[in-house]
This record gives C-alpha cells, structure tokens and sequence, in this order.
C-alpha cells in the first residue's frame, strides 16, 4: 500500500521491550522481504551513520525523534511510519515533519501495546482508517460509556475480533476521536 519493495532497506526506532511496535515493524518488513536494521530509541548521531551507511529508505518511529535524526543529518526516507505520540492530530509536529521530509509518504500509525495494529492513515485520503478486520472500533460518551454518533467525540474503545491470546472486549483506550464511518468504495 505504501510502495515498499523487497529493495527497501528500514531502519526501526521504536523500542523491542514491552512496547511491541520494534518487533512489530521488523517482523512485518521481514515478511515482505524488506531488509531491516532494529535501532530503537536514542543515540542520534550513531543512528543517523548507521541509516545513511545502509542506504535506509523507510523508517519506522517517534516523529519527535525522528526530527532529531534529520536534523543530525540523516537522509529523508522516502516513507515515515509515525507513532507512539499524536502526529496527525497534532498539526504542529506534522507540519514540521512534512517539512524535515519533503517528498517523504507519512504515514500516521496509531496503536497500543494491547491492540496492534490498529489503523493507518492511507494518504491521499483523510483521517486514520481503522483496521475493522482485525479490531473493532467504538467511540462512547467517557462519562456514561453510551455510544456517541458518528460525527462527535469521545472516548475510543476496541473489541479484537480475530486475536487468539488474550483478546480484549471493548478496551477503553483513553484516547479521544471523532469517528466516521464510510461505505466502501
């Protein structure tokens, strides 16, 4: 969906402890023949080497911290996986990332720990697309837990609807959306 190939090289900035995005990432690039470097978080200046030596096309991590990365040097990757902070809806920090990264595909990832994955952003279109295959995606009123309509905030809560090991029904994520529903096309 994004263009990566087999001829990818992707560097991964999340971490690989309790946090599973790192394993995440790197097992789904392997998966599709994507050579991967797991870095996680910090060290700057020795990440930034590592990318640019490797020839590093995609990357996966904290839009904060990958802002670090260019401005210590590293090359603009041709795709951005964003997540582990708001990206999207933080006009902001993605104003300034689309800047550091001219040309770059971002592509906001919102997941937690307990529900991975969860949705995508699929530009050219609007919004996080939820992956309703694999959870699904309620928005209620947080104080009374009622559904709210489409089109009105609150809180996020999510069924998994495929996970074998410890699925989790209606988890209240804390996070406040607006969801939309569309047909599909």
């Amino acid at each position: 969906a994004c263009g990566i190939t087999a001829g990818d090289v992707c560097a991964v900035f999340f971490g690989y402890h309790l946090f599973v995005a790192g394993l995440y990432y790197q097992s789904q690039m392997e998966a599709h023949g994507v050579a991967c470097i797991p870095i996680g978080p910090g060290e700057a200046e020795r990440t930034v080497q590592i990318c640019n030596d490797h020839g590093v096309t995609v990357i996966a991590g904290n839009p904060s911290f990958s802002l670090k990365l260019i401005e210590a040097g590293l090359a603009p990757p041709r795709v951005f996986f964003a997540g582990g902070e708001a990206f999207t809806g933080n006009p902001a920090l993605y104003d300034a990332v689309q800047a550091a990264m001219p040309g770059t595909l971002l592509i906001d990832a919102y997941s937690l720990s307990e529900v991975l994955p969860t949705a995508r952003t699929f530009p050219p279109a609007a919004g996080v697309h939820v992956f309703d295959e694999l959870v699904h995606a309620e928005v209620i009123d947080p104080e009374t837990g009622a559904n709210v309509p489409d089109g009105e905030r609150g809180e996020l809560v999510l069924t998994h609807l495929v996970k074998q090991a410890q699925p989790l029904v209606r988890y209240r994520t804390g996070d406040l959306t607006i969801r939309e529903t569309t047909e599909p096309v």
